[in-house]
């Protein structure tokens, strides 16, 4: 049965491309379910009868409970989908993002939807595959702030844990602010002595940012 249930997943993340964990586990969670409702989960509680039929995309509550249930007493499960996402990715996950001043050495921040814990940032984003990560923070100012930036030199590497690597650089401003992608609330000036709560890697990129445009002026 487990030599089957495997073959399943993995033919479904085959031909759905899967490239997530979350669609992984979801994968696993569509097999076990029809493999379980019809016998295991038989006279359980009508909350998890419902998460057992079609249109259960009203219930999203009762599956991922289902999931986390199913997970409880198979958690090898987690494991298969990570061994799955894994081979679907590089050897690093890479983020990038722009040290931006203006004329009063004040740091361009945005304030992100899906940061609730420390919602200001650093603009930026993640790099595609087969993508330099200069050309994506280009591309991501683009997509996020509508503006034109150009890349004055590279600020800082990190590895933020394992498997991913976090890249700042410093940039220059060409165009003004148009619009403020769905994925950002506000954007605002700061001055870099009364920063919001940011992330650690942001604070370090500031920091190497005005140390760079300290010694950038010098040399003018």
């Amino acid at each position: 049965m487990n030599v089957t249930l495997i073959e399943s997943i993995s033919y479904r993340n085959k031909c759905a491309g899967s490239c997530s964990v979350k669609s992984t586990l979801e994968s696993c969670w569509v097999v076990l379910t029809q493999r379980l409702c019809p016998t295991k989960l038989q006279g359980r509680v009508g909350t998890y009868r419902t998460a057992c039929t079609k249109g259960m995309t009203t219930h999203e509550k009762y599956r991922l409970q289902l999931l986390a249930d199913i997970l409880k007493k198979v958690p090898w499960l987690v494991t298969i989908a990570r061994f799955f996402w894994r081979l679907r990715q590089p050897r690093f996950t890479v983020g990038v993002v722009g040290v931006v001043f203006n004329a009063h050495d004040e740091v361009l921040l945005v304030e992100h939807v899906f940061h609730p814990q420390k919602p200001w940032g650093l603009p930026g984003g993640w790099v595609d595959k087969n993508e330099p990560p200069a050309t994506a923070v280009i591309r991501e100012f683009a997509e996020e702030l509508g503006i034109v930036i150009t890349i004055q030199q590279l600020l800082l590497v990190d590895l933020a844990h394992r498997h991913h690597l976090d890249v700042a650089y410093l940039c220059r401003q060409e165009t003004g602010i148009k619009t403020l992608s769905n994925e950002l609330l506000n954007h605002g000036w700061f001055d870099t002595g009364s920063l919001p709560k940011l992330q650690r890697f942001h604070r370090k990129a500031i920091a190497h940012g005005l140390e760079a445009q300290q010694k950038m002026s010098e040399v003018v």
